[in-house]
């Protein structure tokens, strides 16, 4: 599961779980998951339409 900050960017750091916050978390695979924390955008992995 990925969690997102307010701007959409994906993190890693903080919290682990935040109440309430459901529309921060999306799920993605490990391998997607890695990318789009490493590239810092959820949005230009899955637009780069690659399979897992």
């Amino acid at each position: 599961v990925l969690r997102l900050d307010q701007e959409g960017r994906p993190y890693n750091e903080g919290e682990q779980v935040v109440i309430g916050g459901n529309e921060r978390y999306v799920s993605v695979c490990r391998k997607h998951y890695k990318e789009a924390v490493s590239v810092g955008s959820l949005t230009k992995v899955q637009n780069q339409h690659r399979p897992c």
